[in-house]
């Protein structure tokens, strides 16, 4: 199965609601406006920032660790991949802000999605495969993904609700 991303938006709770693991673990179960994006989180992160663990902020939202703030109360607790990362309501929107150029920069991103370079960086999934192997609408799913991410992100933004990026 892989390691998997899930991005999940949320009204802000209150600064006491959730200040420890117990509370932040139903929290997140129970919220409903969530977007999958199975294997395609590292793989986003790549296109967006051109690196494989960092990037400049707020792009790097999907795997960068400094930027946002990690989840209360879940240092040290095992989350399968790594602890959750919440995003602000104000983090939040300067995300959907910074997706605006995806649509006039496509050939850049286009030149980041060579199989062969993400293979030997090892970007998850850890593709192995020539460029003449790997499907001919690898971009265009890449696109596609990126423009669902995009949308769900605004929506986000639109309400004034918090990020919470999950590997798991």
């Amino acid at each position: 199965m892989g390691i998997l991303c899930e991005v999940v938006a949320a009204a802000p709770p209150s600064a006491n609601t959730l200040s420890t693991f117990h509370d932040f673990a139903p929290w997140l179960a129970s919220q409903t406006q969530r977007h999958r994006l199975d294997t395609w989180g590292m793989f986003l992160h790549y296109l967006l920032t051109g690196s494989d663990r960092g990037g400049s902020p707020p792009l790097s939202f999907l795997y960068e660790r400094g930027w946002g703030k990690v989840a209360p109360g879940v240092d040290g607790m095992d989350w399968s991949y790594d602890a959750p990362m919440v995003y602000s309501a104000e983090k939040t929107a300067e995300i959907a802000s910074a997706f605006r150029w995806i649509g006039r920069d496509k050939a850049r991103m286009k030149e980041r999605c060579d199989i062969e370079r993400m293979s030997r960086r090892q970007i998850y999934p850890f593709i192995d495969w020539t460029a003449e192997q790997a499907s001919p609408r690898l971009f265009e799913d890449a696109l596609e993904a990126l423009d669902a991410l995009r949308s769900f992100v605004t929506e986000a933004a639109s309400r004034s609700d918090v990020l919470v990026v999950h590997y798991y």
